[in-house]
């Protein structure tokens, strides 16, 4: 059972995580926590063999609280549940109470990301504060946290002072296809395509690779530009695209629902993110998984996953000058770009999200047997 308040990229995570757990082995209850319960039904409603409960919580959040807290209590007490397996900070602090309680043999957490956002502002940082000591009183109730990355396993055991004997990294997966063949940045190709895609907020560096435009259209002037994805800085990225002469090189997608038959379609990934937001970036798993180079800043796991020149480019964190000098150099360099997305081809198929489910499924068995 998973407890999960929806959100991003975790989002898909989840959805693959229910669909492809053994039906067999497992009767699987979903309960989520949104403020939009008929998008969520509908989303679910083709995944079979699953309990799917969700929670529409209020505007007021201690209210809200209470409410979630003791329809979870119950809910573990009724159906008699045997695994309680919690995603996100506000469910693993709730959920370790109300299965302490009614006594549920097994309790998991998972960690896609950093625990909590590492750059809080304004009036988040109370809250924050909360999380934290929250989750400082109930992490000794977990039998196993489950990290996406070995970055994310430290900060757990430095920081929040988990023990190492409860921690397991398990890189979450995407699901992969078989191409026929990888496809190659071709040299006589008129125009190329560089893209990004994420959630429009200020963390996510869209505006950094916005400024690198311009001077990649001086090395290259026929290239074209792409922005997918939605949130609060689209109307502010126009602006700047405005501010720099460039509208008419960018295309903003708004949001997607097929991301990799987007960034399939693309020359050069780019991944912008600013330092230590992101967790492990399912976006650079699609890009490798259907061939497109990518350049990253050197930031979240990136390091830890990507070696530079050799399946990937990385390159300074908030530097519009490095972006646009790595992806230069993969234009002019045609060969290189090809090795690079042949490498990462390669090094993806280590991200198979079989494999992380079967990962899963071990330790659920492992623990119910202990």
């Amino acid at each position: 059972m998973q407890l999960n308040t929806i959100g991003g990229g975790a989002y898909s995570v989840i959805r693959n995580w229910c669909s492809l757990l053994n039906k067999k082995w497992f009767d699987i209850h979903i309960i989520i926590v949104s403020k939009n319960p008929n998008l969520i039904l509908e989303d679910y409603k083709n995944i079979s063999n699953i309990s799917l409960t969700v929670i529409n919580i209020l505007e007021l959040p201690w209210y809200s609280t209470i409410i979630v807290f003791k329809k979870l209590y119950n809910y573990l007490i009724n159906e008699k549940i045997d695994i309680l397996h919690t995603v996100f900070i506000q469910a693993d602090i709730l959920g370790a109470i109300a299965a302490k309680i009614a006594k549920v043999p097994v309790l998991i957490s998972s960690v896609l990301g950093y625990l909590v956002n590492p750059l809080p502002q304004g009036s988040k940082i109370l809250k924050i504060f909360l999380y934290k000591t929250g989750y400082s009183l109930v992490k000794n109730n977990f039998n196993k946290i489950l990290t996406i990355t070995n970055a994310n396993l430290i900060e757990l055991n430095q920081i929040f002072k988990v023990k190492k004997e409860r921690l397991q990294v398990n890189y979450c997966g995407i699901k992969l296809e078989q191409p026929s063949s990888i496809k190659t940045l071709r040299k006589e190709k008129s125009i190329y395509k560089i893209g990004v895609m994420a959630e429009l907020i200020p963390p996510k560096g869209i505006d950094v690779f916005i400024k690198a435009i311009p001077e990649i259209i001086n090395k290259c002037p026929s290239a074209k530009f792409v922005v997918a994805g939605d949130g609060p800085q689209l109307l502010i990225l126009k602006e700047l695209a405005i501010e720099l002469s460039i509208k008419e090189k960018i295309e903003f997608l708004g949001w997607v629902s097929n991301s990799k038959e987007v960034i399939k379609k693309l020359d050069i990934f780019v991944f912008p993110s600013l330092l230590n937001y992101d967790g492990l970036p399912r976006v650079i798993l699609e890009a490798w998984a259907v061939g497109t180079p990518v350049v990253a800043t050197n930031v979240a796991v990136v390091p830890e996953i990507m070696r530079s020149n050799i399946d990937g480019f990385i390159v300074k964190p908030n530097s519009s000058n490095e972006i646009a000098m790595g992806v230069c150099e993969l234009l002019s360099d045609r060969d290189k770009a090809n090795k690079i997305a042949i490498n990462a081809f390669k090094k993806v198929q280590d991200f198979d999200v079989i494999k992380e489910v079967e990962t899963m499924e071990n330790i659920y068995r492992e623990l119910l047997n202990g």
